[in-house]
Parts: C-alpha cells; sequence; structure tokens
C-alpha cells in the first residue's frame, strides 16, 4: 500500500464521526483497503469456470473426435451427434467450420437477447479444446477438483486468480462448494453462494460477510442500512482533496470513484438482477425448448421400440418410454434454473469488476415430462405412466435416441447464453482478458449397446472461450482411433476420445489436468505458472492470439 493510502485510511480510522456498528466498519475498511480499488490491481484477467459436476456427454459440443477431413473414425452407437431426416435413427456427423470438423450441433442458430436468431458457431472464433488426458483413477468429485488443483500441494486456479486480485470480492461460486478444491496460497477466501430450487436473488448475498443477520433479509435495508456510510465517506473524500497534494488527491478521486461503483452496486441489485434473470431466462429457455433445429428438434422423433437406445434415466430408475410416443415432448416443459442464475451472477460479478475468479456449478434441467411403460429393472406397468424428472449428468443408463435429444437441447441452451455473456464482455472491453473454462470431472465411455455410458477417468474434456483466441478453433490432444484397450475394454469401442501421448514439440507426453491447468494460467497471462515445473502449458501467445504447442490427431 503507498503512503498516500495509508494516510487515509489512518483518518478515517480516527474519525468517529461516521458512528458505524462494526460489520459496516469492516465492509468500508475492505472497500478502502483494497476492494474496488481496481486500478491499483496490476492483474486485470478474470476467470469464469462452468462446472457440469456429474460428468454429462460432451460429444455433441466440444469433445471432439473427428476433426479433419482426413481422418477416419471407428464408430461407436453412442457418440452421435445428429438424428437422421426421418428422426428414426441418429449418427455421428460433423459440419466444417475454418477449416476444422466440429459435431453437427454448431451448425445450428441460437435465440438471442433480441429474440432473433444468431450462429453457435460465434464461439468457435475464441474456443480452445483440451482433450486425450486422464488421473488413471475414477471418482467423481476427487477428479473434480483436479481439474482445478492438480496438484494437492499447490493452490486451484481460481484461488491464484484470487490472489492476484484486488477487487472487493476476490472470488465468488455458485453452486459448487467443495468440488473444485479451492485454495489460495495466500489464504484468501471466496464468497460461495448455494444453488437453490426455485429462483432467488442471488446478488442479495453478495455482501454477506460485510452485513449483520438482519441486514440479509431485504435489499432495502442493506441500502438504507450504508447510505449513510456512503454520503459521510464521500465527504471526507471531498474535504481531503480539496486540502491534500495532487497524488493523494488522485488517489482519493480513485477510491472515490470505487464508493460510487459500490453505491450503484447496493442501489441496482434489485433491478439489475430481476433484468438480468429475465434476459438469461429468455434466451436459454427458448433456445432449449425450440422445435425448428434440424438435425435434433425438426422432425417428430417416434420411440420405435423399448430397446436400451430409448431409455430415460429418472432417478435411480430406467425407464422406457411408450412406443408411438414422441422423444420432444421430454423438453416441452423443461427450464435451466441453475444455468440462468449462474449466467446472470457472472455477469453482474465481472461486469462490475468485483471479483476476478468467478465459480458456477451447473446441473441439467429441470420439469422434464414424459410417458412411460416400464421400468427396466421392475417390469412393465398395467398402463402408461405419466413421470416428471430432471436430466441425470451421470448417463449410465440414457439411452442414444434420449442422450442425444437432451444433451443437443441442453448444449444449444449453454452457448446461447454463454454468446450474451461475451457479448456484454465485449461490450465493456473485458473480454480480451476474460477465460471462460468449462470444467467437469470426466468424460464418459460410451456402451456399444446404445444403453449408456459410464465413467472415462482416461477420456477427460475441457475448452476455453477467451478473447485471446481470435480466427476459430484450436484442438488439442491427441486421442486413440480405437479405444478397446481403455479401461472398459470388455464393453465399449471405437473413438471414444481416450488419451494417446500427445506431441509437444519433440516430445511425446500423456496429458493430464496440470497440462490444462497450466494452459489455461497461460490463456490468463499469469506471469508465473504455478504448474509448469510438472506439465507445460499447451498453448502460447504469438502475435497477440493464442497458438497451439501440441498436437490433437487421432493415432
Amino acid at each position: 500500500m503507498n503512503q498516500s493510502r495509508r494516510r487515509l485510511l489512518q483518518t478515517l480510522g480516527a474519525t468517529t464521526a461516521f458512528g458505524m456498528l462494526p460489520p459496516v466498519e469492516k465492509l468500508v475498511r475492505a472497500i478502502l483497503s483494497d476492494g474496488l480499488a481496481y486500478a491499483d490491481s496490476s492483474f486485470a484477467s478474470t476467470y469464469i469456470a462452468f462446472s457440469l459436476f456429474a460428468a454429462p456427454n460432451r460429444w455433441l459440443f466440444d469433445h471432439w473426435m473427428k476433426t479433419k477431413p482426413s481422418e477416419a473414425i471407428v464408430p461407436n452407437p453412442m457418440i452421435v451427434t445428429r438424428f437422421s431426416d426421418d428422426g428414426k435413427s441418429a449418427e455421428y456427423a460433423t459440419v466444417d467450420y475454418k477449416g476444422i470438423e466440429v459435431p453437427f450441433l454448431w451448425n445450428s442458430k441460437v435465440k438471442s437477447a433480441s429474440g432473433g436468431l444468431r450462429p453457435m458457431s460465434d464461439l468457435l472464433d475464441h474456443m480452445v479444446v483440451f482433450r486425450g488426458y486422464g488421473t488413471g483413477v475414477d471418482g467423481h468429485a476427487s477428479n473434480h477438483i483436479r481439474q482445478y488443483a492438480p496438484i494437492p500441494s499447490l493452490g486451484s486456479i481460481t484461488g491464484y486468480v484470487s490472489d492476484e486480485s484486488n477487487l472487493l470480492l476476490r472470488g465468488v461460486q455458485y453452486g459448487v462448494g467443495s468440488v473444485t478444491g479451492y485454495r489460495s496460497m495466500a489464504g484468501n477466501g471466496i464468497t460461495s453462494l448455494s444453488h437453490s430450487a426455485a429462483q432467488v436473488n442471488l446478488l442479495n448475498n453478495l455482501l454477506r460477510p460485510f452485513t449483520s443477520r438482519p441486514e440479509l433479509q431485504r435489499t432495502e435495508s442493506l441500502r438504507a442500512r450504508h447510505e449513510f456510510l456512503i454520503e459521510r465517506a464521500a465527504n471526507v473524500f471531498k474535504a481531503a482533496a480539496e486540502s491534500q497534494d495532487k497524488r493523494i488527491k488522485s488517489m482519493h478521486q480513485d477510491q472515490g470513484s470505487a464508493l460510487k461503483r459500490l453505491r450503484d452496486g447496493v442501489e441496482d441489485l434489485n433491478a439489475s438482477w430481476s433484468g438480468l434473470f429475465q434476459k438469461y431466462w429468455n434466451i436459454v429457455t427458448d433456445t432449449y425448448r425450440d422445435l425448428s433445429v434440424q438435425g435434433l428438434t425438426a422432425v417428430p422423433l417416434v420411440v420405435q421400440d423399448e430397446s436400451g437406445r430409448y431409455w430415460v434415466m429418472v432417478g435411480a430408475d430406467t425407464l422406457r418410454p411408450t412406443v408411438g410416443s414422441d422423444l420432444r415432448g421430454l423438453i416441452s416443459n423443461g427450464e435451466i434454473l441453475t444455468l440462468v442464475q449462474g449466467l446472470a451472477l457472472a455477469e453482474f460479478v465481472a461486469s462490475r469488476k468485483l471479483a476476478s475468479g468467478i465459480e458456477i456449478g451447473l446441473s441439467g434441467p429441470t420439469g422434464l415430462r414424459g410417458q412411460f411403460s416400464s421400468d427396466v429393472n421392475k417390469g412393465g406397468y398395467e398402463s402408461p405412466r405419466q413421470r416428471s424428472f430432471s436430466m441425470n449428468f451421470d448417463e449410465h443408463t440414457q439411452g442414444q435416441m434420449t442422450s442425444l435429444l437432451l444433451g443437443g437441447c441442453y448444449y444449444r441452451a449453454l452457448a446461447a447464453g454463454v454468446l450474451e455473456l461475451v457479448d456484454q464482455l465485449k461490450s465493456l472491453d473485458l473480454f480480451s482478458r476474460t477465460v471462460l473454462h468449462f470444467v467437469q470431472e470426466f468424460g464418459r465411455a460410451p456402451r456399444n449397446t446404445a444403453n449408456g455410458s459410464d465413467h472415462s477417468f482416461d477420456g477427460m474434456i475441457a475448452s476455453a472461450i477467451t478473447g485471446r483466441r481470435q480466427g476459430g478453433p484450436l484442438v488439442i490432444g491427441n486421442i486413440k482411433r480405437d479405444g478397446t484397450n481403455g479401461a472398459y475394454a470388455a464393453y465399449y469401442s471405437g473413438t471414444i476420445g481416450y488419451k494417446a501421448p500427445t506431441q509437444i514439440g519433440s516430445q511425446s507426453v500423456v496429458l493430464t489436468p496440470a497440462h490444462v491447468a497450466s494452459s489455461v494460467a497461460m490463456l490468463l497471462g499469469f506471469t508465473q505458472i504455478p504448474w509448469a515445473n510438472t506439465a507445460q502449458p499447451l498453448v502460447k501467445i504469438e502475435n497477440s492470439n493464442v497458438v497451439a504447442i501440441a498436437s490433437g490427431d487421432i493415432v
């Protein structure tokens, strides 16, 4: 801290006119010492991680198999990206985007904030895909933590970001808790908000560390509580600026701007949340329920039989949809509250520079509804039953057709919301220093019987969207042409994303989560990369653009 800031803090510490209660004093000291003084921070990057805990399949989103026209894949019946034109079967299909073969879904358009349509592929210009890495061991929570904190003795990605940040909250997480292994080497905490089954105003909780419990109930009381403080602080700044030297005056102006941002933030919590929530609700929900998507929902998906390819996971049950029903009915009432709330929170926090590290936990759509004739494990019903359920990301017995429908609709909705978030970051000139990281614990091991998929801890996948990448997607990490030598060799085969040694310059290396963490750190602009001694980055910055230094082939 420089001398002028120290003198101001000493002055304010001795001021009794504030008459403030301890929680409010804590808030003021946090703001004045290292809160919203964004100009004092040399680290200007923002890290936003989206955690898809329980590991849904991502073959049709960012776990790409064939990426070059010259490549051939060994097909597995679970790995499909589009329905046939008559809706009776499914296939793995790609489209070309700037010389890279991407899953067919990227050819579709999604809803925008204006109510119109925009290409989902707009995200691809800024996308880096990491595939073909693993840990060799199973476990949901343990492997999820390794994506953020690959070496136990070191901090997590978000922890290091918070250590570099001087922003008010340093780090914010929503709905992830301990599964990210958050660890700050400097001992900085993270503001943690929980998932809710119903819509809640998440912004009301952002200043929780600085307020006593009665103030947590209503934004109005929070505003009233701090209004007198902000006014008095502003008066102190003004008076001091008139009597101090130019250096202190400049610092006062910076701190005055910080307090103004706080006041604006407190005053617009309700209004901002309502508008942000409704914007993302419209974009995400309209995209998810769209019945006009070629290769996904444009034609009826009539259930042909009771085979495993139509199975639906409902809690602990595996159900057979009624033959003759339209599988698209599953999504007609679907909603993705965690995605909507997570995107709204991320925009608010990032756009107001309240934190440099943001972790968003996502879960599957709710409100799905279907008619079922039997339970695979319990036998047939006397008559078809209606069941409401949520999409299960851990798709052990989700059949080929159902998985494609629910996954395709989900990833289109995710892309639509992320496109809007990116637009907002671009409008504020923040996207060039932002990394959006899509994380889950492992990939899926698809069954040859087309009736589900299991854990693939040696077929992991992650991707990043960043303003540091321009001109089209990068694909990093070699995968095997036939994955029969994987952990599930007796049950699965084909090009399923199973790891293979990857070329990094002249070296042949089996990739681990540490390689991805190092690469994300490079994208964030870290001057020192914590994991570099164990696993070097797979990318570099060349001519102000991210380029790959590792191969991404089928071998």
